[in-house]
């Protein structure tokens, strides 16, 4: 009779153990689908500010180039030894490519 008694109270402890464990799931999922949203809106956003920075610095590059090849800033430009501005380029095909963040099983 003991062993049925002690049986019973293993199996509520189990019983009690699964309720607890779920509702720590189902409470920490929207916080873990909000955190990774949260990411991956950061992502996009660091994306978004290294296009612009590239584009903003292609287009200073190509100001500078135009001014040292206009009269008469020119003048000024051979007197001082300027030289043209290198655009922003990724050259390497490797480089070039976006890398991939993976959030799934590896």
């Amino acid at each position: 009779m003991a062993i049925y008694i002690i049986l019973g109270i293993f199996v509520v402890i189990i019983l009690y153990g699964i309720t607890i464990y779920n509702h720590l799931i189902r409470s920490k999922s929207p916080t873990a689908d909000a955190n990774f949203r949260d990411l991956q809106t950061q992502l996009a956003g660091i994306e978004d500010e290294v296009h612009a920075a590239r584009r903003y610095y292609n287009g200073a590059a190509r100001n500078f180039n135009v001014l040292i090849e206009s009269f008469p800033s020119n003048l000024i430009a051979g007197l001082f030894h300027f030289q043209k501005a290198d655009f922003f380029e990724i050259g390497d095909e490797a480089a070039r490519n976006v890398p991939k963040v993976g959030f799934g099983p590896a």
